[in-house]
């Protein structure tokens, strides 16, 4: 038995998705950069103090709550 699990472009989950991810860059800070591309999303900044750790920390906090 073949199961499909593929979202089909331009149903309705796919645009939650898409809304979902682009808003992403709207709760982290302006000093950790967010790059997006396609369903992928990466976070990254320049670690020189402890404060940057718990910056980026707080980053990724806030996309997954």
């Amino acid at each position: 038995m073949y199961i499909n699990s593929e979202v089909i472009q331009g149903n309705c989950i796919g645009l939650l998705f898409l809304l979902y991810i682009n808003s992403i860059i709207k709760v982290i800070k302006e000093d950790i950069t967010c790059v997006l591309f396609a369903d992928d999303a990466k976070l990254y900044t320049v670690l020189k103090a402890n404060a940057d750790i718990i910056n980026l920390q707080e980053a990724l906090d806030s996309i997954g709550h």
